[in-house]
């Protein structure tokens, strides 16, 4: 009896256990050898960046307060930030929005900041990397911490800036799509570009950017839609030159045939050869010998070539049975 107990008790024990779909998530996994997982931690997921207006701003000429500053950005700790950057400017740092005239304080403290910094010093303070989900998400997070992004840079413009105090008069704006975002690009404004790097509204460049956070911009893609997505401020960027091509080299030294008819008209003219083409001095050239020297003819080509030639000027061959 007490055994007939035990066994209804097992029973329903399973039975209650087999009800909660956690416990068959090793069945659905069954065959695909972890193939899908690999597989979408691969995949990059698409951001939506896109600005959907809300119910409460859909009315025309609708006037909505930007945000209060949360309690906890009011007072940051110094500590964390970069000599010179002020974090008590943050507060007037609206995401969403364009550049706004409130935040003229805070973009030349940070712009101050990387003029007066080398770059060398900038890396040599351990910038954190981040990437663009991070930025994008966490904004009040990264706000003006110096954090290190790379990828390909699709477009690099000169753009001016407004008047100011501190002797800055232009910047390069740059949009990077970053490696572990290739959906949407991040917009840097750097102070200078390496001498050499491409410029214009369609290049590509794989390079390493450090620079400030501000806050996420809104822009209007190539399509008038209003979009958002991360801002830095940079010094510049970190990019690697690709090699020079190399010239062939050419194991002889051979003139041009507008030369070649310069020295023969030199010669029919008698009484030398004109000047060596090799550049030799007179003491070891042969044509400066004061005994009148026969012309030199190729066997191949039957042209004939300066006296101090070892090859043929025509078709380039060295003669093996010598000269005419």
């Amino acid at each position: 009896m007490l055994l007939l107990v035990m066994s209804l008790g097992l029973v329903y024990f399973m039975m209650t256990e087999a009800r909660d779909p956690k416990n068959w998530r090793w069945f659905s996994a069954l065959g695909s050898n972890g193939n899908s997982t690999a597989a979408g931690a691969a995949e990059q997921t698409p951001i939506d960046n896109r600005i959907t207006p809300s119910a409460k701003n859909e009315l025309p000429n609708t006037f909505i307060s930007p945000d209060e500053t949360p309690p906890e950005l009011q007072q940051q700790p110094v500590g964390r930030y970069f000599p010179g950057v002020e974090p008590q400017l943050f507060k007037t740092i609206r995401d969403g929005t364009i550049h706004r005239k409130q935040e003229r304080e805070s973009w030349f403290n940070l712009l101050r900041v990387l003029e007066a910094t080398d770059q060398e010093t900038l890396d040599e303070a351990r910038p954190q990397p981040a990437t663009y989900v991070q930025l994008f998400q966490q904004s009040d997070e990264y706000r003006g911490e110096l954090v290190t992004v790379s990828g390909t840079v699709r477009r690099a413009c000169r753009e001016g800036i407004a008047r100011n105090d501190f002797g800055i008069k232009k910047y390069w704006q740059v949009w990077l799509r970053t490696r572990d975002n290739q959906f949407a690009p991040l917009v840097v404004y750097c102070l200078y570009l390496p001498e050499g790097f491409p410029t214009g509204m369609e290049v590509s460049a794989e390079v390493e950017i450090t620079g400030f956070f501000f806050k996420r911009w809104k822009y209007n893609d190539a399509n008038s839609e209003p979009r958002t997505t991360p801002m830095l401020v940079a010094r510049t960027v970190i990019w690697q030159p690709p090699p020079a091509e190399k010239e062939p080299s050419h194991s002889h030294t051979r003139s041009s045939p507008s030369r070649r008819f310069e020295d023969s008209t030199a010669t029919d003219r008698g009484g030398g050869y004109g000047r060596c083409p090799l550049g030799r001095e007179s003491a070891t050239c042969e044509s400066s010998s004061s005994a009148p020297i026969p012309p030199r003819t190729c066997w191949t080509c039957c042209v004939r070539a300066h006296p101090c030639a070892g090859w043929c000027w025509t078709c380039g061959a060295i003669p093996a049975g010598g000269w005419k």
